[in-house]
């Protein structure tokens, strides 16, 4: 994730993954610097993380011989919508992490989708947990221990912000495409609403091709496929929105210059993605078929 910082002379930073890479991961890392736990993992029965291998076999045979590396860039310019939007997300990440500010994900869509999808982009480390209202269990799982992640699902964004913050003085951010979002904001008063303004885009435009797009799309127009007609609506250029990268850099400049920042909160489908949501891993049919075309292998946590 490299970019310039805005003091002087020093040097850019290293990437995301070469800066992770050597990594303590100390107590204080796991409360302050972020990193998935037991809520995201073993309370809702996650006990791997799945990685991109060398290789991808592609349909149809062949295949080509991309580094897990490409991958994963080719995975971000699709999951953010823009190489560019992929280094201001990175770079927001990566400021947070540097600051000790615990980034939260808060979404009304797919806990299991967004979860995966993090541990590919291996940006798992850098959120502190994926906090969901979706009353779906399939997408949402019963949380075994910690009964206030239940009670989420019948709360408002604002609300969850509030049991999280604790002190309703603390100050923050909250970033959200859907301004009925912003409902009882009152609660928390120092965690500012940013609408998350942006563009509709056309996935069959060139710049937002990936392979990763046309997988999904091809796949979900298979005869008895396990996301029939899938595409069609998680693509609707009509429910697209690819964030104003302004808006980003403000949320940068913000953390950059104001100390007193404790928390950040992102939704994802619409802000930190332009689709509608993350990619169907809850579904294992889905997986089995991902996981084939693009060499995704699983890693035991336990």
């Amino acid at each position: 994730m490299p970019r310039k910082t805005q003091r002087g002379n020093q040097k850019r930073r290293n990437t995301t993954h070469n800066k992770r890479k050597g990594l303590k991961r100390t107590h204080k890392y796991k409360t302050l610097k972020g990193g998935l736990g037991d809520n995201d993992k073993d309370n809702i029965n996650i006990t791997d993380r799945i990685i991109f291998q060398s290789e991808c076999k592609q349909i149809g045979g062949g295949g080509d011989h991309s580094t897990r590396q490409e991958k994963i860039t080719d995975f971000k310019k699709y999951l953010f919508g823009s190489a560019e939007h992929a280094e201001l997300w990175e770079t927001i990440l990566q400021l947070c992490f540097d600051k000790s500010i615990p980034f939260y994900i808060l979404t009304s869509g797919s806990k299991i989708g967004i979860i995966r999808t993090l541990q590919l982009l291996e940006l798992d480390d850098f959120v502190a947990e994926v906090l969901c209202n979706n009353p779906s269990v399939d997408t949402n799982p019963i949380n075994i221990r910690e009964r206030d992640r239940e009670y989420f699902k019948k709360m408002n964004k604002y609300q969850i912000i509030e049991s999280i913050i604790n002190n309703r003085l603390s100050k923050g951010i909250f970033v959200d495409n859907d301004e009925r979002n912003r409902e009882n904001s009152e609660l928390c008063p120092n965690i500012e609403f940013k609408h998350a303004k942006g563009i509709q885009i056309d996935r069959f435009k060139p710049e937002y091709q990936t392979r990763f797009s046309s997988f999904v799309t091809e796949l979900s127009n298979e005869y008895k496929s396990p996301i029939s007609g899938f595409s069609r609506t998680f693509y609707d250029k009509t429910h697209s929105n690819l964030v104003d990268e302004d808006i980003l850099k403000q949320i940068i400049q913000q953390i950059e210059q104001d100390a007193d920042i404790r928390f950040m909160f992102a939704d994802f489908d619409g802000t930190m993605s332009p689709w509608r949501g993350a990619l169907p891993f809850h579904i294992q049919r889905f997986n089995n078929r991902f996981y084939s075309h693009f060499n995704v292998v699983e890693h035991s946590l336990l």
